[in-house]
């Protein structure tokens, strides 16, 4: 069996409330909440959440805190889900472990490839 790498992201941004845990891997949930004088300027459901349906335009695209444009792709809840599904086609995983009220530590495990000889 071979090796493998294990990189780990950190941040101390609070960490992820517990009634989120069971839910980040699903596409589209998000918790992300941009703040433009103190107002939110996207559309967020009852619970604080984004609401990516709400926040689309006409053309499909996000709106945005500058006239409109998608200019960041922050909060849409794609990430995660893309992310695990990567690690998981190349035989790793995404792990996360949160801390809530201090930070985040998310760790991208892969295996490493065999020795050819």
């Amino acid at each position: 069996m071979s090796d493998g790498v294990t990189i780990r992201i950190r941040d101390r941004g609070g960490g992820i409330h517990p009634r989120d845990k069971d839910r980040l891997f699903e596409c589209g949930f998000s918790t992300y909440a941009r703040e433009k004088n103190g107002l939110f300027s996207m559309t967020h459901d009852v619970e604080g959440r984004f609401d990516l349906l709400s926040t689309m335009n006409v053309g499909g695209n996000v709106a945005s805190d500058a006239g409109g444009q998608a200019d960041d792709l922050a909060g849409l809840g794609y990430g995660l889900p893309l992310s695990k599904a990567y690690a998981e086609f190349f035989d790793g995983r995404v792990e996360i472990q949160s801390l809530w009220g201090w930070g985040t530590d998310v760790y991208l495990k892969l295996k490493g490839l065999d020795r050819i000889e």
